[in-house]
């Protein structure tokens, strides 16, 4: 097929992020895996900075998602309405309890539903993995990344990107403007529902503090010939956030989907403002904040958040802090130095599978 010696810029974006896009794919295909963690049950079916600005008045237009090498089509969300979930037993017994609310109470009004490729697993067991111990921390962690966007494979000749954590995107025409869509009802690991607060604490007290973070993430930091800028970030609604970049940057969800982009493992944009509201000084006490310096023989306040920016302290990382409310599959019980490590179900998981739910007809 024969291109035009002159290509306009729309197209011109489109190209670079797909050919961007086959590099990705390229330089991660048959690459190992360092051993990850730990032992988990197994068969998961279930469940002063800125501030932010006004939405612009455009809307963005959506993003052409998949990225494939056959007709397959994207996991979509269900369309019909549905009539019960199922859980695994084990949280079921939970909720006879009074222990755990009803499964439907804890999942969001539009969960991912996520198609397996040969069949769905079985509930029950322990999944036990290799672990290499505190080094080894990214293995414990590719068990259970989740991004806003993600690559989704759902068949042997198709790769794609999707909506993961976000319901949908959108992005402007000189991908200079991207929109993104929380599903609405998400709720942290601990039962607190996600919130417009977790963003503005995540981008005002974390990002844009340069104590915690020294150089902020790439989804508000772009580099614009030779300097940073700082991109606009714009609470639209309780479930919708746009940001502004000062140049195009086509390439986005792309390293949203390599990167992520938020806390280790997590979806960006977000952080659990309600839990670590009480180690940060804007907001905790100072002396029951140095207390807890003292008692971990740290330093400083910072130290519980981890070394310039990493998040990798003993509060602010998942895989030390079995309190820290997490969006995960799997949330640490048991952290190093316990042998074995163990990982627990998160019941307010905002994934379903497909034999998780049933629709009327």
């Amino acid at each position: 097929m024969g291109v035009s010696s002159i290509i306009e810029r729309r197209r011109f974006l489109k190209l670079a992020a797909l050919t961007a896009a086959s590099t990705v794919v390229s330089a991660c295909g048959g690459g190992g895996t360092a051993p990850p963690a730990t032992q988990a049950p197994a068969g998961q079916a279930a469940g002063q900075a800125p501030t932010p600005t006004a939405a612009p008045a455009a809307a963005p237009t959506p993003t052409t998602a998949p990225i494939t090498v056959s007709q397959a089509q994207p996991t979509a969300a269900p369309t019909a309405t549905v009539t019960k979930y199922n859980e695994a037993p084990m949280l079921a017994d939970l909720v006879k309890q009074g222990k755990l609310p009803p499964v439907e109470q804890r999942l969001p009004t539009n969960p991912r539903v996520i198609t397996p490729l040969e069949e769905v697993g079985q509930y029950g067991g322990t999944w036990h993995r290799a672990y290499r111990g505190l080094s080894d921390r990214w293995g414990p962690t590719k068990l259970l990344e989740e991004q806003l966007i993600e690559w989704d494979a759902p068949d042997p000749n198709t790769i794609r990107l999707v909506p993961n954590f976000v319901e949908k995107w959108e992005q402007s025409d000189d991908a200079t403007e991207f929109t993104f869509h929380f599903r609405k009802g998400v709720k942290w690991s601990d039962g607190t529902p996600v919130s417009m607060d977790d963003v503005k604490f995540w981008l005002e007290d974390v990002q844009l503090n340069k104590d915690l973070v020294p150089e902020p993430s790439f989804l508000i930091r772009q580099k614009v010939g030779d300097e940073y800028k700082i991109a606009t970030v714009s609470i639209v609604d309780d479930t919708t956030v746009t940001i502004k970049y000062p140049a195009p940057n086509p390439l986005l969800p792309i390293q949203i989907a390599k990167n992520g982009g938020g806390m280790p493992g997590g979806p960006g944009l977000l952080a659990p403002s309600h839990y670590l509201k009480k180690f940060h000084p804007k907001y905790a006490d100072k002396a029951t904040l140095d207390q807890e310096v003292s008692k971990r023989k740290l330093s400083s306040w910072t130290d519980l958040w981890g070394k310039a920016g990493d998040m990798q302290g003993p509060i602010a990382f998942w895989f030390l802090n079995p309190e820290l409310p997490v969006l995960y599959a799997w949330k640490i019980d048991k952290p190093t130095p316990a042998d074995p490590v163990v990982m627990v179900r998160n019941p307010y998981y905002w994934q379903v599978d497909t034999r998780a739910i049933s629709f009327r007809t």
